[in-house]
């Protein structure tokens, strides 16, 4: 590829094999009929795990050419816990944030021998409240619209079998450092994690089914509109990402049912799978 005048990438699909990809009926139809796309145009084909092939469509066939060795990313290791003592103020939600935005996999409040703070009842519900705010607000940060496109943009340019990490994988980060419990033979979810949780469905949801100002150049006065997104998530990949991770989780969260050590987490697993129905527009 020429670096100098980087090719743009027109869409993105799930498929099962990179390497091979072969397009769903639906996704078929999204690419001739929706993005109207013309041979030649760039398309990224992900298995929604990580790993993903940047392809030129064709429009017969099998739809996607891959135009080199498929790319990825793996999760880092060991998984990271990290406990602190609260405090007095607004510290503790500092802690939760900053250590959210770092991606530790679980974050757990202490009560030390010499600890001032200490929540119950009440004032631990409201604390609890303003630490998953602060974690939801790197999460919401993370998903943004137009980071996922410009991710997908940087994709389409880096050089064939380099180093690249794209707004798929980037999900598939997330969704698989946010819900790594799933994965063991007795699953817990402890409460900071079902908080943070479920603001990753809420950020997935709000991708999938936006809420959308009508777009136009002019407010009614006829000055230039303020109000209007300048990327809005049905112009981008990230209807098609949320999808897919949203089908991720509840295919994990049915996986997982089975294995829950505790009735709160059995409900939350439960209420996991009806959210993301509710999302898909599917019936329970």
């Amino acid at each position: 590829m020429d670096a100098a005048s980087p090719p743009r990438v027109a869409a993105q699909v799930f498929v099962a094999d990179p390497t091979a990809p072969d397009v769903a009926p639906e996704d078929r139809h999204h690419l001739v009929r929706v993005l109207r796309l013309t041979p030649g145009e760039l398309v990224i084909a992900s298995d929604g795990a990580g790993s993903f092939t940047l392809c030129r469509f064709t429009g017969s066939g099998a739809f996607l050419e891959p135009t080199g060795p498929p790319m990825g990313q793996t999760r880092l290791a060991p998984p990271i816990t990290i406990g602190f003592a609260p405090v007095k103020g607004d510290r503790p939600e500092w802690v939760a944030q900053k250590l959210t935005e770092l991606g530790v996999d679980r974050i757990v409040p202490l009560v030390a021998d010499r600890s001032v703070v200490r929540w119950s009842g009440p004032r631990a519900e409201r604390a609890l409240e303003r630490l998953r705010r602060a974690q939801a607000y790197p999460l919401h940060a993370l998903l943004e619209v137009d980071r996922i496109r410009r991710m997908t943009e940087i994709a389409a340019i880096a050089p064939s079998g380099g180093e690249v990490y794209d707004g798929a994988a980037m999900m598939a980060d997330v969704r698989r450092a946010l819900w790594s419990e799933l994965d063991a033979k007795e699953v817990r979810v402890d409460a900071f994690r079902r908080n943070l949780e479920r603001e990753h469905l809420v950020a997935l949801d709000s991708l999938l089914n936006p809420a959308l100002p009508p777009k136009e150049d002019k407010s009614n006065d006829g000055s230039a509109a303020t109000d209007v997104p300048a990327v809005r998530p049905n112009e981008t990949d990230s209807r098609a990402l949320a999808r897919g991770e949203l089908v991720a989780i509840r295919d994990a969260a049915r996986a997982a049912l089975p294995r829950a050590a505790d009735r709160i987490t059995r409900l939350h697993l439960q209420e996991t799978i009806a959210e993301v129905d509710q999302s898909l527009g599917e019936k329970p």
